[in-house]
């Protein structure tokens, strides 16, 4: 569903109250749920499910709450939702959506209350056109860069004038063997999760038009067919996302900062984006607040200990060698800075030789 360019999926769900609450009921709702969990989008699960949710020894209860929170899914309503008591109808959503309950209306057309939620639909993230410097680093011809690196004039008398002439020597031969060039680019937001890759989607096209076909015939072949690559569906979506994550995380070996983030993004999704503005006044304000509250909690602690340490004074340095420089420069994280760093760090871990000698003789 999309209203205002916004998109989210919207699941209504109805258990009648005249059957009792089954294992298959709750096994069709986790494969369900299973299946959403592959969307990025904001989700919405409505309906009268006619379980007791208010009733916290309903053990039927507890079940759908466990499974809800098992998929990082909240349910909102509170009150009685139908004339003779108890929370039957429920709205439920991931845990990082923002809803707002209103009054619960009372029955008019059936015995069930009305219930009203307010929800702050923001418009999607659609993909945005513009234009960018890029270079063409398939281009590069890295032993031509790295020639025209070994015949430069990277003299340094202090390290001031040192850093000043890597930076520009640097900068240049970048603008000669890659120049920037002026390209648009287009920016879109992934719909699915990362981890969702063309196997998934493939399995899940398959399991679909077995289900379509189940539905059609309604035969015993034809169920026992679904069933059977729905379960192979179930077994390989864990495998992928185990597998991605894993890869992710060991690629981030040497980058504290890349695996802090995706360690980040694997515990806590993103959060939901919102429509207020955070002002300076009110930014600075949080930090004020923050610093005071906690200078008063630590009012009272006692001062620190500070033990006085005897070490041998450092008096001299000891110069680098080439050797030593070459290994520096190939463990750098592969990481840079587009405004600070004149080359990125994989041309740095090329060119390490050409570098290490001068980096070497530096004063």
């Amino acid at each position: 569903m999309f209203v205002h360019r916004a998109g989210f999926h919207v699941v209504v769900v109805y258990r009648p109250g005249s059957c009792g609450v089954t294992q298959s009921f709750f096994d069709d709702f986790s494969d369900m749920l299973e299946r959403l969990t592959t969307f990025s989008s904001p989700l919405i699960i409505v309906g009268d499910f006619n379980i007791h949710v208010d009733d916290a020894t309903n053990t039927q209860a507890g079940k759908l709450i466990d499974l809800l929170s098992c998929h990082n899914l909240r349910q909102h309503v509170t009150s009685p939702t139908h004339e003779h008591g108890h929370s039957l109808d429920l709205l439920i959503t991931r845990d990082d959506q923002i809803i707002t309950m209103l009054p619960v209306d009372t029955p008019l057309l059936s015995d069930h209350l009305f219930v009203v939620a307010e929800y702050d639909c923001l418009p999607m993230s659609t993909p945005s056109t513009g234009f960018r410097h890029v270079r063409n680093w398939r281009g590069l011809d890295v032993n031509a860069f790295a020639a025209d690196l070994q015949g430069s004039e990277l003299i340094a008398t202090d390290i001031e004038s040192g850093i000043d002439c890597y930076n520009t020597t640097l900068r240049a031969l970048l603008d000669k063997h890659a120049p920037t060039e002026l390209k648009r680019v287009t920016t879109s937001r992934p719909l699915s999760a990362r981890w969702y890759d063309r196997e998934c989607r493939d399995v899940k096209r398959q399991t679909r038009k077995l289900e379509r076909k189940f539905r059609r015939l309604r035969t015993v072949e034809s169920q026992t067919a679904w069933r059977q690559q729905f379960d192979s569906q179930r077994q390989l979506y864990p495998r992928k996302f185990t597998s991605f994550w894993l890869d992710t995380v060991n690629s981030c070996e040497r980058n504290p900062r890349a695996l802090w983030r995706a360690e980040y993004s694997l515990l806590e999704p993103p959060p939901q984006r919102s429509s207020d503005k955070l002002s300076a006044e009110q930014f600075a304000r949080f930090f004020r607040e923050k610093v005071e509250s906690i200078r008063l909690s630590t009012a009272s602690a006692d001062p620190p200990v500070i033990a006085t340490r005897h070490v041998t004074p450092l008096s001299c340095f000891v110069p680098t060698t080439v050797t030593e420089v070459v290994k520096l420069l190939k463990t750098t994280p592969a990481k840079s800075c587009i405004e600070l760093d004149p080359v990125p760090t994989w041309i740095l871990h090329l060119s390490s030789h050409q570098l290490s000698a001068i980096c070497a003789s530096c004063p």
